[in-house]
C-alpha cells in the first residue's frame, strides 16, 4: 500500500479542505459541529488525519445498504473516490469478514439490508 498515506493535518486546513466531505458522508445525528472538533482538536484530544492516495484526498462514501452482523446493524461508510459497483464492495467486505470469522459463521450471522 505504498501509494495510500496518512497525514496528519490542522484544524484549519481540515475545515477547509475535509469538513464538507464530513458533512455528506455522515447523518446529522452523527456529526459533529466543526466548533466541537475544534475544540477536542485545540485540547489534543484528537488528532486530524486526511487520507490520501496517490497524492490525492480520499473522500467519504456511504454504501446504500446497512450491514445486520451478530443483530447489530451497522451503516458501512468507507474512506474512497472508487467508483466500484457497490455489490463488488459489499462482497470484497464479506470476504475480510469470512476471512477473520468464518464463512460459516458469516453466512448464519450476516446479512446485507438494503435501503
Amino acid at each position: 500500500m505504498e501509494d495510500m498515506k496518512l497525514k496528519e493535518i490542522d484544524i484549519n486546513e481540515f475545515a477547509r479542505d475535509v469538513y464538507s466531505y464530513y458533512l455528506d458522508a455522515f447523518p446529522e445525528e452523527e456529526r459533529k459541529s466543526l466548533k466541537l472538533i475544534q475544540i477536542s482538536y485545540e485540547k489534543q484530544y484528537a488528532k486530524i488525519i486526511k487520507i490520501l492516495y496517490k497524492k490525492e484526498f480520499v473522500g467519504f462514501k456511504k454504501l446504500n445498504c446497512d450491514f445486520l452482523l451478530f443483530n447489530i446493524i451497522y451503516t458501512p461508510y468507507l474512506f474512497s473516490n472508487i467508483q466500484n459497483k457497490e455489490d463488488i464492495i459489499i462482497k470484497e467486505i464479506f470476504n475480510i469478514y469470512e476471512a477473520i470469522a468464518g464463512k460459516q459463521r458469516i453466512q448464519n450471522n450476516c446479512k446485507v439490508i438494503k435501503n
